[in-house]
């Protein structure tokens, strides 16, 4: 039975343990401790008994919350791919042909090419760099009619043509991963960036609306052309040198750390058109909103582009982490976009049945309904202002973000904050009525004192 009397969060037994940890490596960003025994659902339990009504699992990477039955009764399904782990592109079991045409049911349309071997989210975008860099170079400098000596002996020296001066263009409050390019394109905060060297790679604004969206749609309106002119004027001087080098713009659908951002589906057609004109491959960031978070499987469904993106990354809820595109951004070479593992067939095996019960519960189409109601109600809450989201990928301000979600997680709810005073839900596929009302009450309450 858990103890349902108030402790402290944490309480001692996470201490201690957030304690053992720092003598090994740095525990200073953990809030708690869990015992994934006892969680299930949208309840996290934690090291001291507290149950906890989790809407940020584990920074949106949990579909179906804790411990799905469903899960758990197909579990032993995993054991030889879990007892043996295969090198993918390499030695793949016999069963890997049916497991990425699986993998393509979901693809984004229009695209019919996967690349499943990153590891996360920072490693999804890197590799899909990558990609782009080896697309443009083929489209753009092939033609200088380098030898293959120049190439390779150049390359080895990090010098032209082998390590061509590239970059990838990318918005303001971004956040794209913390490796060494995905830290070139990501703007959220400094301390990502502080230290580290960066590929000095250019940005453009990103719109910053304003709330409510009716009272200031003049003012929205400008933002939004104001933010794309930018961006052409990027792309257009770029395209004036002697040798461009702006080979890829990525956007996030919802630009999640830098303070969960939206513009309207206008901005993204436009700068997707603006891609295409220029030549620059147009990269969507779904690490964050893929797997039906906003009442769409993936978020930029909900632009109705005329021209699907070159390349979508993924990661979280869809537990492996990679990307989509089309069989022209295969690398001109093996290995070039490589590593050991290519993927993880536990976790592939694992999505399998993860997307089976999306499907069969309808929790794409419950999760639009959950939120369009939890906007709602939460518009109606005094003293947290520019509410937002599409499904329950929902965000709200408040005067001071982690005095809030402290005061929240003393009520046993878990949130998250981004950008400089937001507070962010990332519940899973399986949040329901219930979930909202008691998430609603004590948002009441805390906003109250």
């Amino acid at each position: 039975m858990i103890n349902e009397v108030r402790n402290r969060i944490p309480g001692n037994l996470s201490r201690l343990a957030m304690s053992a940890i720092n003598k090994r490596q740095d525990a200073r960003t953990i809030r708690l401790v869990s015992n994934l025994e006892k969680s299930h659902g949208n309840y996290l339990v934690d090291a001291d008994n507290n149950k906890i009504l989790d809407v940020y699992c584990n920074i949106a990477s949990l579909p179906l919350g804790y411990n799905h039955p469903k899960l758990l009764q197909n579990a032993e399904k995993f054991l030889p791919y879990l007892i043996q782990r295969s090198s993918l592109a390499v030695i793949p079991p016999n069963s890997w042909v049916n497991k990425i045409e699986k993998l393509m049911s979901i693809a984004p349309k229009g695209l019919d090419y996967i690349h499943t071997g990153c590891g996360c989210g920072s490693g999804a975008n890197e590799n899909a760099f990558k990609a782009a860099f080896i697309n443009f170079f083929n489209k753009n400098l092939a033609s200088y009619k380098f030898s293959e000596e120049k190439i390779y002996s150049s390359a080895m020296e990090n010098s032209f043509p082998g390590s061509p001066d590239l970059s990838i263009l990318s918005f303001d409050k971004a956040f794209h991963g913390r490796t060494l390019g995905c830290l070139s394109t990501t703007r959220s905060r400094p301390i990502h960036k502080i230290n580290i060297p960066a590929f000095k790679w250019p940005k453009a604004d990103f719109p910053m609306l304003r709330y409510p969206l009716e009272e200031f749609e003049y003012e929205n309106i400008l933002e939004v052309s104001r933010c794309v002119s930018q961006v052409n004027d990027i792309l257009h001087k770029d395209r004036q040198k002697k040798r461009p080098t702006i080979a890829g713009m990525i956007v996030e659908p919802i630009q999640g750390e830098g303070g969960d951002n939206h513009a309207p589906a206008n901005f993204f057609k436009e700068i997707r058109n603006l891609a295409k004109h220029y030549g620059v491959s147009f990269m969507v960031d779904e690490v964050q909103t893929g797997v039906g978070s906003t009442g769409k499987f993936w978020a930029h469904e909900h632009w109705n582009l005329d021209t699907p993106p070159d390349i979508v990354s993924f990661a979280k809820k869809m537990q492996i982490s990679g990307y989509f595109t089309t069989k022209e951004y295969e690398p001109t070479h093996p290995f070039q976009i490589f590593n050991t593992w290519m993927g993880d067939p536990v976790r592939i095996l694992l999505l399998e049945q993860i997307l089976e019960i999306i499907e069969e519960d309808k929790l794409i189409k419950k999760t639009a309904e959950i939120g369009r109601n939890l906007l709602d109600e939460l518009m109606q809450i005094k003293n947290i202002k520019n509410v937002r989201g599409q499904g329950t990928f929902i965000a709200f301000d408040v005067k001071d973000n982690n005095k809030f979600t402290e005061k929240m997680l003393q009520e046993k709810v878990l949130l998250g904050t981004c950008g400089e005073n937001s507070v962010r839900l990332r519940p899973s596929l399986i949040f329901n009525e219930e979930h909202s009302e008691l998430l609603l009450t004590k948002i009441k309450l805390c906003t109250l004192t």
